[in-house]
């Protein structure tokens, strides 16, 4: 499993289009070999969207496929660039 992780600061005035955006983005079709994604918010405006994905390769087809991935896409319509980490999942627990 892989787990990107995309963030940025979103200033209060354009939460309401990031909200839209994820909203649009979350009602499908989803790419294959993604597994979930989360929206997450921390005191500041900062804002990250966690998607797990089945493996490396479904993430790089992901990227083959899009001109723009969903979530800088998401946060390029509230106004912001967000930076990107792409994560391997070295264990994992789901109780």
């Amino acid at each position: 499993m892989i787990v990107t992780t995309a963030e940025a600061t979103i200033e209060e005035s354009r939460e309401a289009d990031l909200l839209a955006a994820w909203e649009q983005i979350t009602s499908g079709p989803f790419p294959d070999g993604l597994v979930e994604s989360s929206l997450t918010h921390a005191e500041g405006g900062g804002w990250r969207v966690h998607t797990v994905w089945e493996s490396r390769e479904a993430l790089a087809s992901m990227r083959a496929s899009a001109d723009t991935p969903a979530a800088l896409a998401m946060f390029e319509a509230a106004g912001a660039v967000a930076s990107v980490t792409v994560w391997d999942v070295v264990r994992y627990v789901r109780p």
